[in-house]
């Protein structure tokens, strides 16, 4: 903070709130329990169903249909899925900008998506081609990120200021917490088709509530932008202008994100194949992984997001 800012707080005057903030503290006072409740739930929502057949079940189903392919296919379904997100994120974030419907905006593409990931995964569980199944992941991925791109706007929509690192908190909990989802799909290894529709099901049920904790409202008086290709560059592009901590948060997500899911692509394979793990042993080792993070991750995240709402800079 600088010599300036110090001496205005001491003379009373307020910190400006961020400039997209739709919803000023003054008009939330409280706390937004159920949309609190709602963001909780949003991991399970999304990557629960897709992160735990894309990292323990269809590892194990490859082995089980193609053992020979199954270490080319697995890193070919990741660098689809990851060029897919990016793609994704961007496109249906935009998407969802501009939608108008008496539902608001976010709301159709988190239950749309919902409904394409759930359902594309229980095709999956009957695909027996592994490539078939590599090319169908890339379209599970695009709606997994449609609902994560939808879902994570509705904090700039709708929370103020002094709420938004709690709300945080609150997400990145249920990010860890998923690993509950890890320790039900290790229990399927010797099934991994039923455990897929598991996982299908729980994200169905999931997104319901999610929308339904969330409550958005109709958006139709919300004004619509008249079509230009500037306002269409705006939507679909990335942020280049006053965007440094943009790009720092891009950046360490990226490394955050990249060895994360090296390591958990291959776990089960490190644990069959190297450490010669019966199946098992190596499903108590993938629950008892979890249970770690699980347990290191909440305390963490929970300590952050509080702190992060009291600091100034």
């Amino acid at each position: 903070m600088s010599k300036k800012d110090e001496k205005d707080l001491k003379a009373g005057e307020s910190v400006p709130e961020p400039t997209n903030a739709k919803v000023t503290n003054a008009e939330q006072p409280k706390f937004p329990k159920l949309f609190g409740l709602a963001m909780l739930l949003g991991p399970f929502v999304w990557l629960a169903p897709a992160g735990n057949v894309r990292n323990t079940l269809l590892p194990q189903y490859f082995s089980q249909i193609d053992p020979s392919g199954k270490v080319a296919a697995i890193a070919i379904m990741a660098s689809v899925s990851s060029i897919v997100a990016a793609i994704a994120n961007i496109l249906f974030g935009g998407l969802s900008d501009i939608t108008r419907t008496r539902w608001g905006k976010r709301k159709p593409w988190i239950l749309g998506g919902t409904i394409v990931e759930s359902g594309l995964i229980c095709v999956v569980a009957n695909l027996h081609d592994l490539w078939a199944i590599v090319v169908i992941w890339g379209f599970v991925a695009a709606a997994e990120n449609a609902v994560a791109a939808a879902m994570v706007a509705q904090e700039a929509d709708r929370i103020a200021p002094k709420w938004r690192g709690t709300i945080s908190t609150l997400y990145g909990i249920g990010y860890t917490a998923i690993q509950v989802m890890t320790m039900i799909a290790a229990q399927f290894l010797g099934n991994p088709k039923m455990g897929m529709y598991v996982m299908a099901g729980s994200g169905f049920v999931m997104g319901i509530l999610h929308v339904l904790f969330a409550h958005e409202g109709s958006n139709l008086d919300e004004p619509r932008e008249k079509f230009s290709w500037r306002a269409l560059w705006l939507h679909f592009s990335l942020p280049t202008v006053g965007a440094r901590d943009y790009w720092y948060a891009v950046a360490g997500k990226l490394m955050m994100v990249m060895g994360g899911t090296i390591a958990t692509a291959y776990m089960l394979y490190i644990l069959t194949d190297y450490m010669h793990l019966g199946q098992q042993s190596a499903g108590k080792t993938l629950s008892e992984i979890s249970m770690i993070n699980l347990v290191f991750g909440v305390i963490f995240t929970a300590i952050s997001g509080p702190v992060a709402d009291k600091l100034v800079v």
